[in-house]
């Protein structure tokens, strides 16, 4: 192509011919960002957050499978289902892990703020009131 055919416009690299350029109204990545992949932990927690209806004697409620499994495995290991109690057991303590680990970050947390409250008496001490005359 010579440089006449396009209005003496200079083609080349970095140089696309002014028609190919962008066009108004027309995308530079019409299918957009490819979406992430799931993993499969979120693709399990997804479908454990899925709700379904159960029956209870003679009442239906809507609980989510998480609740469901849950219920399941503890009624199971009530019955001293041996499956159900070695998937219970570990479960339960590490909601006991949990919990401990919460309350030891509050304690923390406690002593942190009775710390500061130290630090800005002995920083600024409360100066004696004068007295009027």
């Amino acid at each position: 192509m010579s440089n006449e055919d396009n209005g003496g416009e200079r083609i080349g690299y970095c140089k696309p011919p002014l028609k190919n350029r962008f066009q108004k109204g027309k995308s530079g990545n019409p299918r957009g960002r490819p979406k992430k992949s799931k993993n499969f932990s979120s693709l399990v927690a997804k479908e454990l957050d899925a709700t379904i209806t159960i029956t209870e004697g003679d009442k239906c409620r809507r609980v989510t499978k998480r609740e469901a499994l849950a219920m399941t495995i503890v009624n199971k290991s009530l019955i001293l289902h041996q499956r159900a109690l070695s998937a219970l057991l570990p479960a339960v303590e590490k909601q006991d892990d949990r919990i401990e680990q919460k309350q030891a970050h509050e304690q923390a947390q406690g002593l942190a703020e009775d710390d500061e409250e130290l630090m800005r008496r002995f920083c600024f001490p409360i100066a004696p009131e004068q007295e009027d005359d």
